[in-house]
């Protein structure tokens, strides 16, 4: 039986990993060109923002919390991003 994590810290984290897990299989099982690994991680990126449009709930009929999402995200990435190379971790792999 699969345990539900419930407080947001533990979903998050939950959640972040199976996306890199996503990312593992997309390395794994596409052949591994530049332009493969773009097109996997747009995919990818389509695919959660898509889900943030569908599945985030709606303020007074318009898309805003989806919006708020998907820019948060992109931002939290950004800070990631530039952490890990500030701390030499990072390398670009497309």
């Amino acid at each position: 039986m699969t345990q539900t994590t419930t407080t947001h810290e533990g979903c998050w984290a939950e959640a972040y990993e199976i996306g890199l897990h996503a990312i593992d299989r997309c390395t794994k099982e596409i052949e591994q060109t530049p332009e493969n690994l773009r097109d996997a991680l747009a995919a990818l990126l389509t695919v959660t923002a898509h889900a943030a449009y569908a599945m985030a709930p709606s303020q007074n009929g318009t898309d805003e919390i989806a919006e708020r999402m998907i820019v948060w995200g992109q931002e939290t990435a950004r800070q990631n991003w530039a952490e890990e190379k500030r701390e030499g971790y990072a390398e670009s792999a497309v």
